[in-house]
């Protein structure tokens, strides 16, 4: 069975306050040249997903570990990739992405599942997808800025799609082995977030900086939850290009009651280091 959910929230209006925000200022800035970066890294997460897909007659699905219950992998590299731009003096734009998609094969599970109103049973013989496609939107604006330190805040959203498919095959008693229904959903979740970054500089060319992103909120029939950290060093050893390591760490909670669409919770934190190419001109 396949649904979709695609929950706009007040997401519209809040990009479009961001970037009514933004312009008018931008525009008074005549006397700065805007600055662009650009990052490509490595993240390497360790993940974990608790999962409970329910059906559409109220009945509550199997909550669940997936790592543990379907063998998804807990650590897997990525790659991930940001630009950003500086709108005059104390004004910015940034836009990240990056893709984490874990698939396992006949992987045999040792507990009933119970996923929408699919029994996957104890020894059965489970095929899992589980992508996930995270988009960072934000622009910023510094309270305190200085030639070594930097303080603003940020407002933006978080749009994640995840994609789940599970299939499997069950043999009872030696017999030929049944084929068990697939159960697959795609949601599409934009989070609203507010934030704060930071900068201050260690000794010419080396500086630490971070950012944190929040949002909770209770709509319609969804709640949802999102924390995501990060800090890291960078160091530029020319006035353009530069590397840096860091660690993040992002906590989802989204939970359905009512929809239609989509019943039942997804929580997924991912948190590790990443490694960068920082390039600025």
């Amino acid at each position: 069975m396949m649904n979709t959910l695609h929950r706009a929230y007040p997401l519209g209006a809040w990009l479009v306050g961001c970037a009514a925000a933004l312009v008018a200022p931008s525009a008074l800035a005549q006397g700065n040249a805007p600055g662009w970066w650009f990052q490509v890294g490595a993240f390497r997460p360790n993940v974990d997903t608790v999962l409970r897909i329910d059906d559409t007659g109220g009945a509550n699905g199997t909550q669940f570990d997936a790592e543990s219950a379907l063998g998804l992998p807990r650590r897997k590299t990525l790659a991930s990739g940001l630009i950003g731009v500086r709108l005059g003096e104390r004004w910015r734009l940034e836009v990240e992405h990056f893709a984490l998609n874990r698939s396992v094969r006949q992987f045999r599970i040792t507990e009933t599942l119970v996923i929408d109103d699919t029994t996957y049973p104890a020894s059965a013989l489970i095929d899992t997808d589980f992508d996930s496609k995270v988009t960072r939107v934000s622009g910023g604006v510094s309270f305190v800025k200085t030639d070594t330190a930097e303080l603003g805040m940020v407002i933006g959203a978080h749009v994640t799609q995840f994609e789940v498919g599970i299939s499997g095959t069950f043999s009872a008693g030696g017999g030929a082995p049944a084929t068990l229904r697939r159960e697959a959903r795609d949601v599409t979740v934009p989070l609203p977030t507010v934030g704060l970054f930071g900068r201050v500089d260690l000794a010419p060319g080396l500086a630490l900086n971070g950012r944190a992103d929040v949002f909770s909120l209770s709509h319609r029939d969804i709640d949802g939850r999102l924390l995501n950290l990060q800090a890291n060093i960078t160091w530029h050893f020319t006035p353009n290009l530069g590397i840096g390591a860091g660690y993040r760490f992002t906590d989802y909670k989204i939970e359905s009651g009512d929809s239609e669409d989509f019943r039942g919770r997804l929580e997924y934190e991912f948190r590790g280091p990443q490694l960068f190419l920082d390039l600025r001109f």
